[in-house]
């Protein structure tokens, strides 16, 4: 539920371990996001980013620039930190 986990006996433990290896988004996701990332899984579910761009990250890049203030014309996307 939301970033928590249950044990056996209910007691409630946010989870601080993920950040590692993914970005934490909780466990009570919206059905938007789920079809999203299915969507994504099916097509391609990784692509180390320095074997170059992929479209998801292109896209991505491009809705980044629009937002962004001043003259930015690459990103990066660290895995961790």
């Amino acid at each position: 539920e939301g970033v928590y986990l249950y044990d056996s006996t209910g007691k409630q433990y946010m989870d601080m371990t993920s950040q590692a290896v993914c970005t934490n988004m909780g466990y009570t996701l919206d059905e938007s996001v789920k079809q999203a990332v299915m969507k994504q899984m099916s097509e391609l579910p990784y692509a180390y980013p320095g074997l170059g761009m992929v479209e998801i990250r292109a896209r991505l890049c491009s809705l980044l620039a629009e937002i962004t203030p001043g003259d930015i014309n690459g990103f990066l996307f660290p895995l961790g930190g």
